[in-house]
Formats: C-alpha cells, sequence, structure tokens
C-alpha cells in the first residue's frame, strides 16, 4: 500500500531529475507535513500559500506579478501592515511570506521577530523586500537566514530566482 512517505521516497530515487522534488523546502514540507498529524487536514491542502505585505497597494499587484510567473496555481493574500499580517499568519501559516521592511505600524524586522517567537519561522520562508534597508538590517537578516531583496532594477531577477528555488515540485502522480 502506498503511503505519503512511500511516495516521497520513490520521488527522491527517481532516475530521471525533473520527477525528482525540486528543491529541498519542497521535501521538507512534505516531511513535515508526514510527521506531525495535527498538521494532516493541513497536508490535505496542498496549495502554496504567499504573504504579500507592503503597505504600497502598486506594489501588491507587482510582488503578485512575479509569484504567479513563477507558481500560477499560488494563493495570494496582501495585506498592508505588520499587525494584519500576523492576524493572517495565526490565522493559516503560508509557505512564503513577502515582507516589507518599511511598515507604518511595526517594521518588518519588529514582525518577523514576532513570528519567530510564534515558531512559525520554520515552517514558512521569508523573504524581506526593502528600497531602503540599512547595511545593519541586512547583517541582521542575514544572521537569521532572511534574504533580502532590494525594490529596484534587480527585483524582478532576485526575486523570481528565490521563489524558483522553493517553489514546491508541481508533479502529481506516477
Amino acid at each position: 500500500a502506498s503511503t505519503p512517505l512511500t511516495e516521497l521516497i520513490s520521488e527522491l530515487l527517481a532516475r530521471k531529475p525533473p520527477d525528482r522534488p525540486q528543491s529541498a523546502e519542497a521535501v521538507l514540507w512534505r516531511l513535515r507535513a508526514i510527521r506531525d498529524p495535527a498538521e494532516s487536514a493541513a497536508a490535505v491542502d496542498t496549495t502554496f500559500r504567499v504573504l504579500i505585505v507592503d503597505d504600497d497597494e502598486d506594489m501588491h499587484g507587482l510582488l503578485a506579478t512575479y509569484v504567479r510567473a513563477v507558481v500560477p496555481s499560488a494563493a495570494i493574500e496582501t495585506v498592508a501592515t505588520g499587525q494584519q499580517a500576523l492576524r493572517s499568519v495565526r490565522a493559516r501559516v503560508p509557505n512564503v511570506i513577502l515582507l516589507d521592511l518599511g511598515l507604518p505600524d511595526v517594521n518588518g524586522i519588529e514582525v518577523y521577530m514576532m513570528l519567530r517567537g510564534m515558531n512559525v519561522t520554520d515552517r514558512c520562508k521569508i523573504i524581506a523586500v526593502s528600497a531602503r534597508a540599512g547595511e545593519s538590517d541586512e547583517l541582521l537578516l542575514k544572521q537569521f537566514g532572511v534574504a533580502l531583496v532590494r525594490k529596484g532594477p534587480r527585483l524582478t531577477k532576485e526575486l523570481v530566482a528565490l521563489l524558483d528555488s522553493i517553489k514546491p515540485s508541481v508533479r502529481r502522480g506516477a
């Protein structure tokens, strides 16, 4: 009888690279879903979820476009403040959070620290997005393993590459 674990192992051992999971993150998500029966209901829902946290409405559309370019079926939620982001994550932890550092209520680093305190950062990839991150911000984020993408000309290329490296394998079935 096939189980989620045997299916994952079969995919990991597939001869052809395209038949294997495309990232360690995708494998990790599946292993956590297998291990944690409390998340069994969530494991049934394999939707790739992205939360965009930015107070600039134009950035919502732009970032959503980049996400859809990499994962067309992604469920995308957008919020404008750190408090709204925390409420959203309490309701459902997304796979990825695109987090603006310059939010109107609490800054993005403070939001990250609160998420870390909620033990969310090990289940969710956080990508900081900022136009004005200072060198100290960048060093702090790097220490926590948070990627920083700067708003500007290289945003598209850097963000798409990051999303591509963490998107789940789209392979289904045998």
